[in-house]
C-alpha cells in the first residue's frame, strides 16, 4: 500500500461538520466524511487506537473521525494556527503574559524522550481538548512520521502581536 496524501478542510452544514478531502498533488476532490460528536473519553480511545484521526473543536464540543489507512497523510488545505500571530505565544506563566499552549510539549517530544507507555505519552502531551480557551480548531494525530497538526483558529486569549 502506497502513501495516500490528502489535503482537507472542515465545512459546517447546519449542525453537521463535514471533512472534505482533496488530492495533494492536483487538488482534485477526493471525498468527504461527516465528523461525529465525540466525548473526551471517546477521543482518548481514538488516540490510543493508533489509527490516523482528526478532531475538530468548536466551543466546548468535539467532533472526530478515524481512517483505516495507516499510510494516510493529512494536510490542512489553507491557513495555519493563529498562535504564531499572538502576543501571548510564549512559554511564560499566564500571569506574565504567556500561554499554556506554548508551555505544553507535543507527542513527538515525548516519543523522542522515550517515555514508557503510549497512554502516558498521550496523557502528558499537547491535545486540543486540554485547552479550554481554544474556541475553534482541529488536530490530526497518529499520522506517520509525526506529520501531525494542531491548528487553533479561534482563541479567547488571542491578541495580535504587532
Amino acid at each position: 500500500m502506497s502513501i495516500l496524501k490528502l489535503s482537507f478542510e472542515i465545512k459546517e452544514k447546519g449542525d453537521k461538520k463535514i471533512l472534505k478531502l482533496y488530492t495533494w498533488n492536483d487538488g482534485k476532490y477526493y471525498g468527504e466524511q461527516e465528523l461525529e460528536k465525540v466525548t473526551e473519553k471517546n477521543l482518548m480511545k481514538m488516540r490510543l487506537s493508533g489509527k490516523v484521526s482528526i478532531v475538530y473543536k468548536k466551543n466546548s464540543e468535539l467532533y472526530g473521525t478515524s481512517f483505516d489507512n495507516p499510510k494516510l497523510l493529512l494536510s490542512p488545505l489553507e491557513g495555519g494556527s493563529i498562535c504564531a500571530r499572538c502576543k501571548h505565544c510564549y512559554a511564560l506563566p499566564d500571569s506574565e503574559g504567556g500561554c499554556e499552549r506554548a508551555r505544553v510539549h507535543t507527542i513527538a517530544f515525548y516519543r523522542r524522550n522515550q517515555w514508557s507507555s503510549r497512554e502516558e505519552i498521550i496523557t502528558a502531551s499537547d491535545r486540543i481538548e486540554k485547552f479550554k480557551f481554544v474556541k475553534k480548531g482541529y488536530e490530526t494525530f497518529n499520522v506517520r512520521n509525526n506529520y501531525e497538526f494542531l491548528i487553533i483558529q479561534k482563541c479567547q486569549k488571542f491578541e495580535a502581536d504587532n
